[in-house]
């Protein structure tokens, strides 16, 4: 703003009294905070007042947004008091506070809140971590921990007896052995194995018939759920005491601790037909859980 004669000592300074290039990015700074700034009256525009804390000496009205300020976090909380008075803050703004200087969060610890759907993708993008270790209280769906990836729920077993005579009546297969170390839930009982841990499970059933079969007969074999049939096979064929035939049969559905496991065999002849056990596992019964 120009003048005529003396400017006023008091006038507002405007950029017609700087010159172009008078002020330089090295010339801003503050030198210092105060120790204390008092606080009253009406606040009616944006403002940003910078101190260590602040002190109400008298009613304030607040209709734009005020942010108390210092300009780094020195550990200490910024405190807004009064001066012993009984003091009113009122208005249609906000008040907040803030450093300028922000220290960087290295650590969610004890931070709570939802990530935003964006923050989420690029930690799926992250690919594949090849160290570090996943706390105990972290979840997902199905439920992640490392537990479930070292100890999958399996089981493989058979029977390592004789060969077993088949006749028309339905004959329950019976396990006396695991495959090795698979069954590390232990759940094999004589005739049938119990789900120890619960999910979806892979089963799978082989029967391996030997002996002789006339061409007009067949062999079926199905698995049990409890008392339900979930799946079944029949092969039919003539096939002499030289001869095997294997039939398979299996199923994915959804387990419970307890459920158990059958798998059943059944010739619909007279003729001299087995079934095949030993070590060898030409008949087993084997099954894992899925992670889904």
């Amino acid at each position: 703003m120009a003048y005529i004669g003396a400017p006023p000592p008091d006038r507002i300074l405007t950029t017609e009294d700087i010159e172009d290039g008078a002020v330089e990015m090295s010339d801003i700074s503050w030198k210092n905070q105060s120790a204390n700034e008092n606080l009253s009256g009406t606040i009616d525009s944006f403002t940003v007042k910078l101190a260590e804390k602040f002190t109400l000496t008298g009613d304030i009205a607040i209709s734009k947004d005020l942010t108390l300020t210092k300009l780094a976090d020195d550990g200490e909380a910024l405190v807004l008091t009064t001066d012993a008075s009984s003091r009113t803050i009122e208005g249609s703004g906000t008040i907040s506070s803030n450093t300028f200087a922000q220290v960087p969060n290295a650590s969610l610890t004890s931070m709570t809140g939802v990530l935003d759907n964006s923050v989420q993708d690029n930690i799926t993008r992250l690919g594949t971590v090849t160290s570090g270790t996943i706390g105990s209280a972290v979840t997902g769906s199905p439920a992640l921990n490392t537990v479930n990836f070292t100890n999958q729920a399996c089981f493989a077993v058979y029977n390592s007896g004789s060969n077993q005579d088949l006749g028309t009546a339905d004959t329950w297969l019976t396990w006396t052995s695991n495959q090795s170390d698979v069954d590390n839930l232990n759940g094999r009982n004589n005739d049938y194995y119990e789900i120890k841990e619960a999910g979806y499970y892979f089963v799978h059933g082989q029967v391996t018939f030997g002996g002789q079969m006339y061409d007009s007969q067949y062999n079926a074999v199905a698995l049990f759920v409890n008392s339900t049939e979930t799946t079944s096979a029949y092969i039919g064929g003539e096939f002499s005491q030289t001869d095997v035939a294997t039939a398979t049969v299996s199923f994915i559905k959804n387990l419970s601790i307890g459920d158990k496991i059958y798998l059943k065999a059944q010739h619909s002849g007279n003729t001299n037909t087995s079934l095949l056990n030993g070590t060898d596992r030409q008949t087993q019964l084997i099954g894992f859980k899925l992670f889904i």
